[in-house]
């Protein structure tokens, strides 16, 4: 399967489940949501503009990086190359590459400002440490990330708060995901990230923002691999299946496996294994000669991907 420059610094995914309490956690893994696990390149070496631009060519749409200029803080988290955006079809996702540090500080503080209607002159008014413009910003401290929704005069706590799954990535930085019904669910947005230490304050970009489309999930089925189909044995079928938010492989969904023996419909049974998506059947002792077709598909946050296959029985 295909990996982007990105994808060769993913790590496994963190399922995020033991950050939150158990009711809330199994409502989220029904939805699917995940935190990765990214470990960044070595930003010592990069010292890019911040300017909105991509460190790679997008594949797709969903996932976007952006870049910003090193060594231009004293005592602040010093944001760096490949932040991170990204979404699903539930939650959105981001990341904050910090350049020198290896985990959360007590006097270390982090925000996200969300610029929700891409108005500048809208929201509210530029401070230290602040610019102008969010109607959301969400802070992180001691890796506990709260949603704060712009009232006219501060930044006021959205009630009822959802919780905000966040951890630090070894080698990358903070990593939190907020559910997009949380934020009106957008369509797009401006974002601003900030890091502070005491008075000292990182801002990346250095100025303006960086714009995001949020995108809807797509899931791309790749090879198709079917063993071999022997009489009385077991027939396993495998399938790639790359989900476009991390542009990794999918592992988790509904799995459905379809098969039919001259028209007699087969008992399959489905599971995930390694990075690809499993099917198998035990074929009758009788079908020796016939022809065997059938699918294996996998539906995700309503998203599906599906590939046939046709084999005649040895």
């Amino acid at each position: 399967m295909h990996r982007s420059r990105l994808l060769e610094a993913l790590g496994a995914c963190l399922v995020f489940a033991a950050l939150l309490a158990a009711g809330t956690a199994s409502a989220r893994a029904q939805q699917g949501s995940r935190l990765p696990a990214l470990m960044g390149a070595d930003c010592a070496v990069h010292t890019v503009s911040g300017s909105d631009s991509l460190t790679r060519p997008a594949r797709s749409a969903t996932l976007r990086e952006y870049d910003d200029r090193i060594l231009d803080v004293v005592s602040a988290p010093d944001i760096c190359m490949a932040n991170l955006v990204t979404n699903d079809n539930h939650a959105i996702t981001f990341g904050i590459h910090i350049h020198d540090r290896s985990g959360f500080a007590a006097l270390d503080t982090y925000s996200i400002f969300l610029d929700m209607d891409l108005n500048s002159t809208t929201g509210a008014p530029a401070d230290v440490g602040r610019p102008a413009g969010a109607e959301y910003v969400i802070d992180v401290a001691d890796g506990t990330s709260s949603l704060g929704a712009w009232n006219g005069s501060s930044f006021e706590s959205v009630v009822p708060q959802s919780e905000i799954p966040t951890a630090w990535s070894d080698g990358y930085g903070p990593v939190l995901q907020v559910e997009r019904a949380a934020l009106g669910d957008p369509q797009a947005f401006s974002v601003i990230l900030g890091t502070a230490n005491g008075e000292d304050v990182d801002l990346a970009p250095d100025s303006g923002s960086w714009s995001y489309a949020v995108t809807p999930l797509q899931l791309t089925a790749g090879r198709l691999a079917v063993g071999p189909a022997r009489a009385g044995k077991p027939l396993a079928v495998a399938m790639e299946v790359e989900r476009s938010d991390f542009e990794i492989a999918l592992d988790e969904g509904a799995i459905v496996c379809r098969a039919t023996v001259a028209g007699r419909r087969l008992a399959g049974r489905g599971r995930f294994t390694g990075d690809l998506i499993a099917c198998s059947w035990r074929l009758p002792t009788d079908s020796r000669g016939k022809r065997v077709q059938g699918s294996v598909s996998v539906t995700f946050q309503g998203v599906t991907a599906k590939r046939s296959f046709a084999v005649r029985v040895r």
